[in-house]
């Protein structure tokens, strides 16, 4: 899109709005493209062009922004999720939404090792060697090791989770990779995980 507005508005192409893709913009340039596509000239093949795509990334705006009003009721509607939101650092509330599809209940789960087993982020020990050695998980829920990488990401990044942030240093200067070491914090996250769907199934039994 940038380069098919550049090419046809030249540098000017973003018209002073203050974001390129906001409604505002996009609004203005289907406008604007609509009028062009009644000439007769070369451009308005190149204006139908970046019509449609404004058009479609008008449809996929749309889209997110019912998204994010379903993600924003089932964050009050499900205890879970809305725990998760407030309670886990990192995790925002399509994060939780998935971790909580991939989980389903937590009392499938004796304990938090058998959550970081299914999760594929407990290491599994090499049966064929005579020394301890370990080595990362293939296996396990995909997906739900994919949202808890999200949340670990997160944790370590700019403006994270100091806590997080010590925890991964400490493991680098243990001499173990980075790779390795965000494994180990995505365990600890796991392991949070685990305590808080507890809890927060325990709350619901009471009340």
């Amino acid at each position: 899109m940038h380069v098919l507005l550049h090419q046809y508005y030249g540098n000017n192409y973003r018209q002073e709005f203050k974001h390129i893709f906001s409604q505002k913009a996009l609004t203005w340039y289907k406008k604007d493209l609509r009028i062009i596509q009644s000439d007769t000239k070369g451009a308005a093949l190149l204006a139908a062009a970046i019509l449609r795509r404004v058009e479609r990334l008008q449809l996929i705006l749309s889209q997110v922004a019912g998204i994010d009003k379903t993600l924003n009721g089932t964050s009050k509607t499900i205890h879970e999720v809305a725990v998760l939101t407030k309670e886990l650092v990192g995790c925002g509330k399509l994060t939780a939404c998935k971790i909580i599809v991939e989980v389903g209940t937590i009392h499938r789960f004796n304990s938090k090792d058998k959550l970081a087993k299914y999760a594929g982020i407990a290491p599994v020990r090499d049966q064929s060697s005579s020394k301890n050695r370990f080595y990362t998980n293939s296996g396990g829920n995909r997906k739900l090791n994919q949202a808890i990488h999200t949340v670990a990401l997160s944790q370590i990044g700019a403006g994270g989770y100091e806590d997080a942030k010590k925890y991964f240093q400490k493991k680098v200067n243990e001499w173990k990779s980075k790779l390795w070491a965000i494994r180990c914090l995505k365990r600890q996250i796991s392991n949070r995980i685990f305590l808080l769907l507890k809890n927060a199934s325990n709350t619901k039994r009471t009340n």
